[in-house]
């Protein structure tokens, strides 16, 4: 289980919605003072995501919260998007291919040129699109923001069943000075 911290954001009894920021590579590698990716990478605004999770517990907003987040879900939600459109790509490479095969069968003057590599390519790029929309429709994905939020940046969490609250962190952590020899 991955475990991550957010804020919460929003209460309503049974529920509450806790805003994560969603972290690049590049924030826990040491060499990203000296890294061109890096600095492309900072570039662009911080983005952050929106979970909302069924609790039973008294929260208020501005709380830390720990979250615990299922291997599964994840691993699931990288081969819908990742794996699917590259299978869908090579499917319909290969259905221009059997395609055209059957055609030429079938007739011996049918010609398909220099258009072929290109139908191909064309037809492949079309599933994996469709695949891939086919894979944000199924997690849910969506650009709007939840709630009153300012920023176009927050975007519900796709797998947010698959997450659990694991503890509520205290608002500040008393210090004591020892005296000490």
């Amino acid at each position: 289980m991955f475990i991550e911290r957010g804020v919460v954001v929003d209460c309503i009894p049974g529920q509450v919605t806790v805003k994560m920021a969603l972290k690049s590579a590049c924030s826990g590698c040491e060499q990203k003072q000296s890294c061109g990716t890096s600095a492309v990478a900072t570039a662009f605004a911080d983005k952050s995501q929106l979970i909302e999770i069924k609790t039973n517990q008294q929260i208020n907003i501005g709380q830390q919260v720990e979250l615990g987040v299922s291997e599964q879900g994840v691993l699931a939600s990288a081969f819908l998007v990742y794996i699917l459109p590259l299978i869908g790509f090579f499917f319909g490479a290969f259905s221009v291919h059997l395609i055209v095969q059957i055609i030429e069968s079938l007739d011996r003057n049918f010609v398909i040129g220099s258009f072929y590599e290109t139908m191909q390519l064309s037809c492949g790029a079309v599933f994996a699109y469709l695949c891939l929309r086919f894979a944000r429709y199924y997690l849910g994905a969506s650009s709007k923001p939840l709630g009153n939020h300012d920023t176009q940046q927050d975007k519900k969490c796709a797998y947010s069943d698959e997450v659990t609250l694991l503890r509520v962190l205290p608002d500040s952590i008393p210090i004591r000075q020892i005296n000490g020899d």
